[in-house]
């Protein structure tokens, strides 16, 4: 009875994680398995070992499922006796911190069915019965696909008479997919694809006084002097320069780009909104210098996070040159998370962090005027 509820609860958790989530926010995997079984209330069992496989999905950044089966070697104390005890179970797996980078700590539970054969069965042939566990692990990843796996399980057998067993396992396998951010809350109404920000401009230089012209005397009856050619003074004067267009700062988030996780690939989406920020940048007034920085957030090293941001930035500045703007000039940075703009201590607030920036920076244009002189008078710039 008490199986059958603990198998219930567990369907019930991961219909919630189902409903949760959406397939395109997923993790899956597959890996082997090795065991050590401790009994802890069969004195007539020795500590054992046994091997086997598992395969699994995260289906966001807090829940996951996982399916696996092992096969373990039974043995009594003095030797005499042995026999096979197989294992399939399927476990919810809940990571209550929704970490999505290099390592991933959770809690599971699961239930399945056993088999064991005679005479560890307490039977008179191999019985199959109910099984169910709890426990605890984390996942370490690596490079783009691959990841190692340690448990630690309390299992309840249920053959003719009940009995613990806790098994460590070790896990090494292949990984592939990505977590997407998680949603924004209801209250949250930043703008879906990218968030700008005005920043106040420099105050113009003030305007210089206009040049006086000179007073020409009024013409005498004489002969008509020859009138020198004209020439360019040597000294240019300078006019006030022309007020800057207002430099622009826009955000696209993780949400936006979707990078696949620990990489600095753009999903389709990501592509389509750059190439829309390239649209809108080709209309822009003036002569200006883009600046594309990349941001993460804190989880993993620094030194990763910073080579990782700057590879963010470098994939943008790419795509925005195939989009037609100038990439003489851009030039891109990578942050890493130096410079958060949320709460590093939630998953949402990591969400926000993962992001890059492009801030456009007008360039200012030197204008540059000549005065004309007439012998015996100066005439004013037009």
């Amino acid at each position: 009875m008490r199986t059958g509820r603990l198998l219930l609860m567990a369907c019930c958790v991961a219909g919630a994680a189902f409903a949760e989530t959406s397939p395109q926010e997923t993790i899956k995997w597959v890996d082997g398995k090795f065991t050590i079984v401790t009994p802890d209330d069969c004195h007539c069992l020795k500590d054992t070992n046994g091997a086997g496989a598992g395969a699994g999905a995260w289906l966001g950044p807090h829940w996951g499922l996982e399916m696996d089966a092992l096969r373990i070697r039974l043995q009594s104390h003095d030797g005499g006796l042995k026999a096979l005890e197989t294992e399939i179970q399927l476990a919810v797996l809940y990571d209550p911190f929704g970490l999505g980078t290099n390592w991933k700590p959770y809690l599971r539970l699961g239930a399945g069915a056993v088999q064991v054969q005679w005479p560890f069965s307490l039977g008179p042939d191999t019985t199959t019965r109910l099984i169910n566990h709890g426990g605890l692990g984390f996942q370490a990843w690596w490079g783009d696909h691959g990841f190692a796996s340690l448990e630690l399980r309390s299992a309840l057998i249920d053959t003719r008479a009940s009995r613990r067993e806790t098994q460590s396992l070790l896990g090494v396998g292949y990984r592939w997919g990505a977590l997407s951010a998680p949603a924004a809350p209801a209250g949250d109404t930043r703008p879906p694809v990218l968030i700008e920000a005005i920043i106040p401009p420099v105050a113009p230089t003030a305007a210089l006084e206009p040049i006086a012209p000179a007073v020409v005397p009024p013409p005498v009856a004489q002969p008509p002097v020859p009138v020198a050619p004209l020439q360019e003074a040597s000294a240019p004067v300078a006019e006030p320069e022309p007020t800057a267009a207002k430099p622009l700062l826009i955000v696209l988030d993780d949400a936006t780009l979707h990078f696949a996780n620990s990489k600095a690939i753009l999903s389709p989406g990501g592509v389509a909104a750059i190439h829309q920020v390239a649209d809108s940048l080709k209309g822009y007034p003036g002569v200006y210098e883009i600046i594309v920085s990349g941001h993460t957030s804190s989880s993993g090293s620094r030194a990763y996070n910073l080579a990782l941001s700057r590879q963010r930035a470098e994939a943008v500045l790419a795509i925005l040159v195939q989009a037609g703007l100038p990439a003489s000039s851009m030039h891109s940075e990578g942050k890493g998370p130096d410079q958060p703009i949320a709460d590093n201590g939630t998953a949402l607030g990591q969400a926000r962090n993962r992001r890059v920036e492009i801030g456009i920076k007008s360039v200012a244009v030197q204008v540059r005027h000549t005065e004309t002189q007439v012998q015996g008078s100066v005439v004013p710039p037009i």
